[in-house]
């Protein structure tokens, strides 16, 4: 291997010990080698961490294990990030895999002068079976688009080939919010984007557990808040606040009404209540003047607005059973 990483390949673990070899045997198999990988183990419960150091000693890879007290992904990524000594930054998560023995190799063939190169993903249940596929949206193909309808593409970082130049000059990390990381980060990386490709490949196996935190219903969707606060705070910093409204509040309000969903699987009505009055909040603190109101903003803030009433008249569920959408 050489020793000019040009690719760190970061992972973030807690408590990955029934895929994270998969997940490292599908980087064991690249046909490009010239790689970096830094796993951090978010203070895993299991044996995890055995598994992985014995997995090192064996490996051709060049492989760094950092240990961390439990925090989560975002922190753990952040670490990566600090550490990494790689031109480009990938990550994956332990119970993902690479595609196939070509995924890096494709990549770096295709990334020439982009600051940001994006492919396809599909969706694989527990047993590794594939469910469904993930393919961008053709209109996007046209590298000469306005760079910021790109915020409306799924913020999964595994389809995503970031240059660490661009993280690293402009400070960049993943904020500690307990929900939308990912989306965190791919937003705030996006106002410093010249150039942004799209390539038609297949990039990784998302794994979607029935444990994982985003399948679980509980009070940390609320943080979603937090996450476009962050984000905001970011776009003010950089003095790009214009765009932050135009094209970022839009995707924000989105957010907010897939957040809002899940007030139906919420038990107790003053809970409930305490749920809506938030998320009117939400939508509140991310309004603008007139001068931003573009078709998209406008159309976004319909949505909210029916979906927030329906679900408080306790009629969405209904509804959508009548349409066939559930």
């Amino acid at each position: 291997m050489s020793e000019n990483v040009k690719i760190s390949v970061i992972i973030p673990n807690y408590n990955g010990s029934k895929y994270i070899i998969n997940c490292i045997k599908s980087l064991e198999s690249q046909t490009y080698k010239d790689f970096e990988v830094i796993i951090i183990d978010d203070g895993s419960t299991d044996n995890s961490v055995k598994i992985i150091e014995e997995y090192i000693k064996i490996s051709k890879m060049k492989i760094s294990l950092i240990n961390q007290f439990n925090q989560n992904a975002a922190v753990a990524r952040n670490r990566g990030i600090e550490i990494a000594k790689g031109e480009f930054f990938y990550f994956i998560d332990s119970d993902d895999e690479l595609y196939d023995e070509n995924v890096l190799l494709t990549i770096i063939s295709n990334i020439d002068e982009s600051d940001l190169l994006i492919g396809n993903y599909v969706l694989i249940n527990e047993d590794g079976t594939i469910m469904s596929k993930y393919e961008n949206n053709k209109d996007f193909v046209d590298e000469n688009k306005e760079l910021y309808k790109y915020a409306e593409l799924s913020p999964v970082p595994s389809n995503k080939f970031y240059r660490a130049d661009i993280v690293r000059k402009n400070n960049l990390f993943f904020g500690n919010v307990k929900i939308g990381q990912d989306l965190n980060f791919y937003l705030k990386y996006l106002q410093f984007c010249k150039k942004i490709k799209i390539i038609d490949n297949m990039f990784y196996k998302y794994r979607i557990l029935s444990n994982s935190m985003t399948r679980k219903i509980n009070l940390n969707f609320l943080d979603i808040y937090n996450t476009f606060v962050d984000i905001k705070k970011c776009y003010e910093k950089n003095k790009n606040l214009d765009n932050f409204n135009l094209y970022i509040v839009p995707v924000a309000i989105r957010h907010y009404h897939q957040q809002l969903i899940k007030v139906d699987k919420i038990k107790g009505k003053e809970k409930r209540k305490m749920i809506f009055f938030y998320f009117k909040f939400c939508y509140k603190d991310v309004q603008v003047n007139k001068r931003y109101r573009t078709r998209e903003n406008n159309i976004q803030t319909k949505k909210f607005w029916i979906k927030y009433f329906l679900l408080k008249l306790k009629l969405y569920k209904k509804i959508m059973k009548i349409k066939g959408e559930m």
